[in-house]
């Protein structure tokens, strides 16, 4: 039996149909491109700290120079913040897969969102260090502010909406990130100054995982972020809002924050 005359590829279906398989295919093809790009990013420099370091150790063993601790410390620490950066594009795509299942599970407990908050901002102020175009973080947050929530879930909506305050704002500039408590909701902002947002355009930012703008096309990324962060905002119970005065004039990204029952996990679904 010829299996193949079996197969009907797109030319053989209606217009519409084949357009809509053709369609999908190009995303995929696309899809699969970006994720590639994405996991192969963080590798150049581990490579040339990898090198480094072998240098070092090569000079060290031949005499020719000390090992010099203080400086292999800081490559120790480059590259965990590589792994840690491929680890986060890793778990943003299984939690998008966890959600379109209805799987996306929030579990409560009592933590310190402002301490939560100041961890991730020095984690993105010693990355943007490595970057070519410096971004200053600054950030301000109360001493405390307890929150019952998900504090890893949490901590990956700030660190998203920290990156994408980054990501699109390529000349560099500040990125103010504000957290703030008032009677009893938790907020968190985060604003730049960078390439903005068209108005006609914010209602749909977030709603869908790989969506991106067309001016956006040329930036790294998967466009789940957003997503990511919208859903761990409702799931404790807020929400989240973007503003911007237009294009070329910054984005403040804002998300508010409620307590969760504790007495079982809170189940979030698409």
């Amino acid at each position: 039996m010829d299996v193949s005359a079996k197969k009907q590829t797109a030319s053989d279906l209606p217009p519409a149909a084949a357009e809509a398989v053709e369609s999908a295919q190009r995303e995929k093809d696309e899809f699969l491109s970006l994720v590639a790009h994405e996991l192969k990013t963080p590798l150049t420099p581990l490579k040339t700290v990898a090198q480094l370091i072998r240098m070092r150790v090569r000079r060290a063993r031949d005499g020719s120079r000390e090992l010099d601790v203080e400086s292999l410390d800081k490559n120790a620490a480059m590259i965990e913040r590589q792994v840690d950066r491929m680890d986060r594009l890793v778990t943003d795509l299984l939690e998008v897969s966890r959600a379109a299942q209805g799987r996306f599970v929030l579990r409560a407990a009592p933590f310190d969102v402002a301490a939560v908050a100041r961890d991730v901002v020095r984690r993105w102020s010693e990355a943007s260090e490595e970057t070519e175009d410096r971004h200053h973080l600054e950030i301000d947050a109360p001493e405390t502010l307890p929150l019952v929530g998900d504090q890893e879930r949490v901590r990956q909506l700030i660190g998203s909406l920290i990156g994408n305050a980054i990501k699109f704002s390529p000349s560099g500039g500040l990125v103010d990130v504000r957290v703030a408590g008032d009677d009893g909701v938790v907020t968190v902002s985060v604003r730049d100054a960078g390439i903005g947002i068209a108005p006609e355009e914010i209602p749909a930012i977030g709603r869908e995982p790989f969506a991106t703008r067309e001016r956006t096309k040329n930036y790294a990324g998967l466009g789940i972020g957003l997503y990511l962060a919208r859903l761990v905002a409702e799931g404790h119970g807020g929400r989240l809002r973007l503003a911007s005065a237009g294009e070329d004039r910054g984005t403040t990204a804002t998300v508010t924050l409620k307590d969760m029952p504790t007495e079982e996990a809170t189940a979030t679904t698409l």
